[in-house]
C-alpha cells in the first residue's frame, strides 16, 4: 500500500504565521464561493499554523508528527511542510482552481510518487480525494501510534492474507530494515506488481518473518479536515476503494498545548 502520508499524508499554541492571509474575522462566510485563489486560502485559515499531530483521544503529550501550514506572502497558495519523528520531511504546495472551484495539493519534491490530492468545502469542513494508480499492493492496513506500526486490517485473498499476517501483528522490520521512528512504513511495503517483500511481524512476543508476494491493486481514500474547538483541525481518512475498512484520525494541536 502506498504511504497514507495523508498519506498522508496530508497528511497536522499556534506559531507566527508567514503570509498575507487576512485575519479571520474577514474571511468570507461558510459556504460562500470562491473566486480566486487569495479568497480561497482564506478559508483555509484553520489549517494555519504549527501543529502536533496526535491520534484523536490520545492522552500523550507528544504526537511524534509536526506539521507546519503557512499561507504565501502574494496570498494565493499554502505551503504545508511534515515532519516525522525518524526526521524525515515531506513539502506540499496547495493551490485553488477559480475556474473549476477545486483546491489541488502536490507533492513540492521532483520526483515524490504521491499523486495529487483535489479537495472542496463541505461546510466547514474540506474533502479531500486521493487515488492512487494501480500497484504492488501487500493487502495490508498499518497504523502507527504510540512508536508501534500495528497491522489494523488484512484484506481477504490478499497478499499479506495468504501469506498469514493477522490483525494485530507489529510490524518491527521490513526487507531486514529495523523501523524505528518510521511514520510512514507504506513506501516500504508498496512496490511493483508480481514483486517480494519480507515483513518482520512480532506475535505474542515472537518474532517472525513472512514472505509477500505483491498484488497489482489500487487505492482511494476521502480526507476530511474540520476545524477543531480550541484551536487547530481534525483529520479523518477513509479508505473508499473497498469496504469495511475502519476510518483512521488525528488531531492538529497547537504546539506547546
Amino acid at each position: 500500500m502506498r504511504n497514507l502520508r495523508l498519506g498522508g499524508a496530508v497528511l497536522m499554541v499556534a506559531a507566527s504565521l508567514t503570509g498575507g492571509i487576512s485575519a479571520i474575522g474577514h474571511a468570507k462566510p461558510v459556504g460562500a464561493p470562491q473566486t480566486d485563489g487569495k479568497s480561497a486560502m482564506e478559508r483555509l485559515q484553520f489549517l494555519v499554523g504549527r501543529f502536533t499531530m496526535k491520534p484523536i483521544g490520545s492522552k500523550s503529550s507528544d504526537g511524534g508528527m509536526t506539521v507546519e501550514n503557512s499561507v504565501a506572502a502574494d496570498g494565493a497558495s499554502l505551503r504545508q511542510v511534515v515532519r516525522g519523528s525518524g526526521g524525515s520531511t515531506s513539502e506540499k504546495m496547495w493551490t485553488f482552481d477559480a475556474d473549476k472551484k477545486v483546491y489541488h495539493v502536490k507533492p513540492v519534491a521532483e520526483g515524490d510518487s504521491a499523486p495529487e490530492v483535489t479537495g472542496q468545502f463541505e461546510g466547514d469542513s474540506l474533502v479531500l480525494v486521493e487515488v492512487y494508480p494501480a500497484n504492488g499492493s501487500t493487502g495490508l492496513l498499518p497504523n502507527v501510534h504510540d512508536g508501534v506500526i500495528e497491522i489494523v486490517r488484512v484484506f481477504p485473498g490478499g497478499a499479506a492474507d495468504k501469506a498469514g499476517l493477522h490483525k494485530g501483528d507489529v510490524i518491527t522490520k521490513i526487507d531486514g530494515k529495523s523501523l524505528g521512528g518510521m511514520d510512514y512504513p507504506n513506501s516500504m511495503l508498496t512496490g511493483s506488481p508480481g514483486t517480494d517483500v519480507v515483513v518482520t511481524v512480532r506475535r505474542k512476543d515472537v518474532e517472525h518473518d513472512y514472505n509477500l508476494h505483491r498484488q497489482s491493486a489500487s487505492m482511494a481514500f476521502k480526507k476530511i479536515l474540520s476545524p477543531r474547538r480550541g484551536g487547530g483541525y481534525r483529520q479523518v481518512i477513509y479508505r473508499t476503494d473497498v469496504s469495511g475498512v475502519s476510518k483512521v484520525g488525528s488531531d492538529a494541536v497547537p504546539l506547546g498545548r
